[in-house]
């Protein structure tokens, strides 16, 4: 059931909704405890993430999914005051948050394995008055990185249908990797350059237009537009979006403001292939209006359903 892809975002971020806010800080009306997930195929619920608080602060998340009887795969988080500053995953990656003022500037990730090589994952922003309009990612990868997973380090700041853009993104360049016949210990630097444009709609990415190319790799590059609609209920993970369990299973819920019911990415390829995807979402609210439940559906020939519990400490 698990995929394992180039680089799993996770990645979230953190954005300003009003002007007095610093982005880099995560101020939650409920805290997650932990969510779960199911299908189908496999009914019976298991964790997908467990969080662990220190106080109002997120001191650590568990991604269960990658986790075995012998080794937890956590995320640790540093904090200057309030603000994120840094994320490790013990034995995989390292990343720093550099900010500009209250807005952040740039994200700089990396990870070194014995025997695979190193990736350099960088993120710019830029910034149209308090949102985030623009993201240039650049990586520098190995192939033998690009078959390896690691939590990728977006989810700290934008809503996480952007995130997932990214690591959809992710996946497709990992394909191209495998397709490209190097073998595992065959090292190749590949350059791959990403550019996001985002449209907002109050604190709701409405579209997200982009475009990837690529060096070193004999992979096509390619185009996409992508759009979102949206309930009018509380989302718990606004200002951090945990998700990497549902890009693995191709279940882009994707969390802004408020909560994603509608997701339709269109690609077009360099040879003109044009590909068509959509997701649909159904949530169950507790009585202050958070979501405590909900179903991914993925709308083509091949449709398929997870089911997903968001638990909160009480």
């Amino acid at each position: 059931m698990k995929k394992v892809f180039l680089l799993t975002m996770v990645a979230m971020f953190v954005f300003c909704a009003t002007s007095c806010k610093k982005e880099g800080v995560y101020k939650p009306g409920k805290k997650v405890e932990q969510i779960l997930s199911s299908s189908d195929n496999d009914p019976e619920p298991t964790p997908e993430e467990t969080w662990s608080w220190d106080g109002k602060l997120l001191k650590s998340i568990t991604y269960n999914w990658l986790s075995t009887e012998d080794e937890l795969v956590q995320e640790y988080f540093t904090y200057d005051g309030k603000r994120l500053v840094s994320s490790d995953i013990e034995g995989a990656s390292h990343t720093d948050y550099i900010y500009d003022g209250r807005k952040l500037a740039r994200i700089v990730s990396e990870k070194s394995v014995a025997g695979y090589g190193k990736y350099i994952n960088i993120y710019e922003f830029e910034h149209n008055g308090k949102k985030i309009s623009k993201i240039i990612n650049t990586m520098t990868i190995t192939v033998a990185d690009a078959m390896n997973a690691c939590v990728s380090p977006l989810r700290m700041f934008l809503p996480y249908g952007v995130c997932q853009q990214i690591e959809a993104d992710n996946q497709r360049d990992a394909v191209a990797f495998q397709k490209s016949g190097a073998k595992m210990d065959t090292t190749i630097t590949i350059i791959v350059t990403r550019t996001y444009n985002l449209t907002w709609d109050g604190d709701n990415v409405t579209k997200i237009e982009g475009e990837c190319l690529q060096t070193g790799l004999d992979a096509p590059s390619y185009t996409y537009i992508r759009t979102f609609a949206y309930d009018n209920k509380h989302n718990p993970f606004t200002g951090l979006y945990t998700g990497s369990e549902f890009i693995y299973d191709e279940a882009e819920d994707a969390f802004g403001a408020n909560n994603i019911t509608a997701d339709k990415e269109v690609i077009t390829r360099a040879n003109g292939q044009i590909n068509t995807y959509s997701y649909t979402y159904s949530y169950t609210y507790d009585d202050d209006d958070y979501p405590i439940a909900y179903t991914s559906t993925r709308d083509d020939s091949q449709q398929s359903k997870r089911y997903y519990t968001i638990k909160y400490i009480k």
